[in-house]
């Protein structure tokens, strides 16, 4: 017996996810629609912030703790760098004009805030078309680093001709390919290029523009976003889902964080080690965290390699303490006991409450070595496995 509908309401649902997408557990987007009109319709889902765009995660056999991805959201949001907020639910899908029943039922599924421009989001100004000189050309703007999608064509820049390897394109997500002006583009490219030039060159700025790379980027974000991506082990981390933005007037940012299902323990087996920084010792099909786009350049210069390791310390003896860590754990899995045994029912998904202790005893182990590794080598990345 269900009680009564709480909220009801017109919207779409569609398949969402590069790989995922063939599970049979699916993630889906979700937009809700007006009653009269295909236009956002601004809900508060679940108690998280109102918005009409939202992905609904399927946390399936990479992810039987059903965690991960809220736990490296919730850390990049404990220093102070956006990550999506999420909620745990269980989905039913009924077709349409049909009652719902207990064979629509799909498991657990978290709900998540989609990476987009909004004020309780990323937080960018928004652009508008006649937007093409500056100041009002320097944006906001969201970019992601990934596969291209349906539609999507992407673009290449920062490289240096070359000497950053980003492994796939820019993806313009605010303001999107359809809407993104050719000026708006040329900027966010000369931008992009700047960067990549600064990084290059032996004084460290741009020959282009005469922008030292820290006039450019906010250099404590990419030290923040690289920090949790290496935290969790996240074999796709920055190469796969790796987004960018930056404010009109502002710097170039690393973030938010997205993606983590296959990191920390996960049966995927790249990240089932907690020692070693990135999973070059499992396979080279991940990121080398310290050879990766621009961040191969930012650790050749030792202002950033000292202000890196101070912060990594920092952040591991205080927010990331492993007490925190785990504390963080537990309060994600408390609630789920019974939801994850209808989801173990529904996909044969091993059992959560193992999982979690798994994941405990990751994290600790982990913590120790990356505390030993930092306070005991002058330069933490020559810390063996």
């Amino acid at each position: 017996v269900f009680d009564p509908p709480v909220d009801s309401g017109r919207g779409r649902m569609r398949v969402r996810g590069s790989s995922s997408a063939d599970a049979e557990k699916k993630p889906y987007d979700l937009e809700l629609w007006e009653a009269s009109a295909d236009d956002d319709r601004s809900e508060a889902l679940f108690g998280l912030p109102s918005n009409g765009d939202w992905a609904l995660y399927a946390p399936y056999y990479f992810d039987d703790a059903l965690i991960r991805n809220s736990l490296a959201y919730g850390l990049s949001n404990d220093i102070g760098r956006y990550g999506p907020r999420t909620a745990f639910f269980e989905l039913y899908l009924a077709q349409f004009g049909q009652p719902v029943r207990a064979v629509d039922y799909r498991g657990v599924y978290v709900l998540v805030e989609e990476v987009e421009r909004d004020e309780d989001r990323v937080n960018v100004t928004e652009i508008l078309p006649e937007d093409i000189a500056v100041p009002e050309v320097t944006g906001g703007y969201i970019v992601k680093i990934d596969r291209v999608g349906d539609g999507e064509a992407g673009f290449s820049a920062g490289t240096a001709n070359g000497q950053w390897d980003f492994q796939q394109t820019f993806v313009a997500v605010y303001p999107n390919e359809q809407t993104l002006e050719r000026a708006q583009e040329t900027y966010l490219r000369e931008r992009l290029n700047g960067v990549g030039w600064a990084l290059a060159e032996e004084d460290l700025t741009d020959p282009q523009s005469g922008l030292r790379y820290d006039e450019m980027m906010e250099v404590d974000s990419f030290i923040d976003h690289h920090i949790v991506n290496v935290l969790l082990k996240n074999p796709d981390s920055f190469r796969l889902s790796g987004y960018m933005y930056q404010d009109r007037g502002g710097l170039l940012n690393a973030g938010p964080v997205w993606d983590f299902d296959r990191s920390a323990a996960s049966p995927d087996g790249r990240a089932a080690d907690p020692r070693w920084w990135d999973n070059q010792n499992v396979t080279t099909d991940c990121t080398d965290v310290w050879e990766f786009g621009w961040y191969k350049g930012l650790f050749d210069i030792p202002e950033f390699r000292d202000r890196y390791w101070s912060r990594f310390e920092s952040l591991l003896l205080n927010e990331y303490s492993a007490d925190n860590l785990d504390a963080r754990i537990v309060g994600l899995a408390e609630g789920l006991d019974e939801p994850a045994a209808r989801n173990r029912d529904r996909w044969g998904a091993a059992d959560f409450q193992g999982e979690i202790a798994e994941l405990r005893v990751w994290f600790r182990d982990r913590h120790a070595w990356m505390l030993g590794c930092i306070q005991t080598y002058e330069d933490p990345r020559d810390c063996p496995g």
